[in-house]
């Protein structure tokens, strides 16, 4: 399958990138990549950015086994990311295991607190720099509103986050995509999104 995707994704990918600084010459930028429809495409968009984009750096993916199911099969993302000449890594943390010790007390925090913290670790011991995740617009609404009603805070997740006790920089390319774009993408990649494996 041709590697493409339309104009408007391109030019919304470009802003983001230019106008918050997220990718320099020489970056080593490491993806979360999920298996779902928002991570794929971000894999997919960032490998289309790599080929011709006026700063190099270089790309990979990596995917986490969350333990909540024995038959976890990564073989389906290591293919898709071989299609698009990224290396792919795949590991295990026993985040179930975690949320099960917690006795139920805020296993979304659990789950995402322990994913950061594997994901973060690796990019560290293997050399990126910079993290790629997969939030878009409607992400950063919802957050800001939970926040509101949970917190009292107001306030989202940024662009672009330098995490100062590991040194490394998360971004967040997708921020000028809307959910109801990202509905389609898989047409474009043809890789077709993972079902999640989360029992909450």
């Amino acid at each position: 399958m041709k590697q493409t995707m339309p104009q408007k994704y391109y030019s919304r990918l470009w802003r983001a990138i230019i106008e918050f600084d997220l990718i320099a010459a020489g970056d080593r930028i490491l993806v979360g990549l999920s298996g779902g429809k928002d991570s794929a495409f971000l894999t997919y968009a960032l490998a289309l950015v790599r080929a011709c984009s006026p700063r190099p750096f270089d790309l990979a993916a990596i995917t986490l086994d969350p333990m909540f199911t024995p038959d976890f099969d990564p073989a389906p993302l290591a293919a898709f990311c071989a299609g698009l000449d990224v290396p792919f890594f795949a590991t295990r943390a026993d985040i179930a295991g975690a949320i099960a010790q917690g006795g139920g007390k805020d296993p979304c925090f659990i789950c995402s607190y322990l994913r950061r913290a594997v994901i973060n670790r690796f990019a560290v011991e293997h050399g990126y720099n910079k993290i790629a995740l997969a939030h878009h617009h409607d992400d950063a609404v919802e957050t800001f509103i939970l926040g509101l009603l949970y917190n009292g805070q107001r306030k989202t997740f940024l662009p672009k986050t330098h995490l100062d006790r590991t040194g490394l920089t998360v971004i967040r390319p997708l921020v000028y995509f809307r959910e109801k774009d990202l509905r389609s993408t898989p047409r474009l990649h043809g890789f077709a999104p993972l079902a999640n494996p989360c029992p909450l």
